[in-house]
């Protein structure tokens, strides 16, 4: 395995630091978390074909995420999330080739950027994910049905967007599902009592949306939210 991780501050665009390794047959890790790179994430990125595992969280990136990036039909792990003062900025609509193309992909962080648009039924065959994290962006429309047939989630974060509509019942069905964020969003209607099947709950957060009818009866079964 030959990995690339960040040693102290770099700065520039990617391009300067990718460039050297489209060469590479053996690229496994492509880490460059918590620097200053800025410009866009070039299009290159899609010819690293080995990569497991890709960070480029908190950095200054900017415009549309690249739909090369579906082309790393390796890939395991996706962080492009901010933390920090000097932070992403990436904006437009998750690209289809994301959903379709990344079967292996397990952990997917785009929280604290600009993405929007409506969350693609699609996203159901990402179906070795375990942890969706998406909040504190402004993405649209509703929550898809299909998510409930993501049986390995054990995280959803997706507060802090521009959703509507329902909780989908068929997250009832994530029986491995230990976390729920849903908060500050505009969900309507009720809470769905199936989701009294998800006993594995130990954080579920909804507050700041507009649900309305009585609190469900399931909500004293989940022990093990503290």
């Amino acid at each position: 395995m030959v990995p690339l991780e960040q040693s102290p501050k770099l700065t520039s665009h990617v391009e300067t630091y990718l460039v050297p390794l489209l060469a590479s047959t053996s690229l496994h890790l492509f880490n460059l978390n918590s620097n200053n790179i800025d410009g866009s994430i070039s299009v290159a990125i899609g010819t690293l074909s080995k990569v497991v595992v890709l960070d480029l969280s908190n950095n200054s990136f900017q415009r549309n995420m690249p739909g090369e990036i579906g082309n790393l039909n390796e890939l395991q792990y996706l962080s492009l999330f901010n933390n920090s003062l000097n932070v992403n900025r990436l904006s437009g609509s998750i690209p289809e080739s994301l959903y379709t193309n990344l079967s292996h992909l397990k952990y997917l962080s785009l929280c604290g950027n600009l993405f929007e648009g409506p969350l693609s039924s699609n996203i159901s065959k990402l179906s070795k994910l375990i942890v969706l994290q998406l909040e504190t962006n402004r993405f649209n429309g509703s929550i898809p049905n299909s998510v409930g047939t993501m049986s390995h989630l054990e995280t959803i974060e997706l507060h802090e967007n521009l959703l509507k509509g329902k909780i989908p019942s068929s997250l009832g069905q994530l029986r491995k599902l230990g976390r729920i964020d849903l908060h500050s969003n505009g969900l309507n209607s009720t809470i769905p009592p199936e989701l009294g099947s998800c006993i594995n709950l130990t954080f579920f957060a909804l507050a700041l949306n507009n649900l309305s009818g009585e609190l469900p009866l399931f909500l004293s079964q989940l022990t093990k939210i503290t």
